[in-house]
């Protein structure tokens, strides 16, 4: 503790002379000049200043011949607007061309023995709660007795 307390002084004096901008005999120390911020800087000249070079085109930047761009999208649905809202994906049901809500579970990919364990379906091939609900198409499913069936939704 002792020994911390001697090279205090010392730092002091050192850092001291550091803000004075004098030296001990035998130290030289370049003098630095000052300037006033008063004015304002000169505006730099056109040749001065360098130009951006263009970026060399790519081909996601130009269309291939004969192919029309894509066509902008549509307006969204009052009910999609609400879907997102909720944080769901607004997605197509098959080839009927409906569209539904489907929302992420919260316990997705959790080991279940029936529908009760879930909060979408307790799917039956792997025992497991589904990732999204509603489930569109045939899925195997496990019923609140722990009974197997197929429930199909279009």
């Amino acid at each position: 503790m002792m020994r911390r307390i001697r090279f205090v002084p010392l730092l002091l004096a050192v850092l001291l002379l550091a803000c004075q901008g004098t030296a001990p005999a035998g130290l030289a120390i370049d003098a630095v000049a000052v300037t006033p911020l008063d004015t304002a800087a000169p505006a730099p000249k056109d040749a001065d200043t360098p130009h951006p070079k263009p970026k060399p085109a790519t081909l996601a930047d130009t269309p291939a011949p004969g192919v029309a761009p894509p066509e902008p999208e549509a307006p969204k649905s009052a009910a999609q607007m609400l879907c997102e809202k909720a944080r769901g994906q607004w997605l197509s049901a098959g080839d009927t061309g409906a569209n539904y809500c489907a929302s992420l579970t919260r316990d997705g990919g959790k080991q279940c023995h029936k529908k009760g364990d879930c909060q979408g379906q307790c799917l039956a091939r792997s025992g497991t709660c589904s990732p999204i609900m509603p489930l569109y198409g045939c899925n195997d499913i496990l019923e609140k007795d722990g009974g197997e069936v197929t429930m199909c939704i279009d």
